[in-house]
């Protein structure tokens, strides 16, 4: 019988939680499956390398996500900022 690990996850800050099982050991590198905690999305991985560029790849998008809800300015919207300061006349 296979057991849950979900119940034994406990969160930790904003991270991405992954499940990984390491199944075979070949050519000196590791094969498996990872999977994303969050969406329960699942992929098969052939090498360490493409296990760490799928947890960099999902870091990504949770960072992309959570910068999107600030507001920074870009200098394309500078000249309303001038335009509400009424600089420039």
């Amino acid at each position: 019988m296979k057991k849950d690990y979900s119940e034994d996850i406990v969160p930790f800050g904003r991270g991405i939680r992954f499940l990984i099982d390491i199944r075979f050991l070949q050519h000196n590198s590791w094969q498996g499956s990872i999977q994303r905690m969050d969406t329960g999305e699942k992929v098969f991985f052939r090498s360490e390398l493409e296990l760490l560029m799928l947890m960099g790849s999902a870091t990504e998008e949770l960072n992309s996500r959570a910068n999107e809800d600030q507001s920074l300015r870009k200098w394309k919207d500078s000249k309303g900022v001038a335009e509400m300061l009424n600089v420039g006349e």
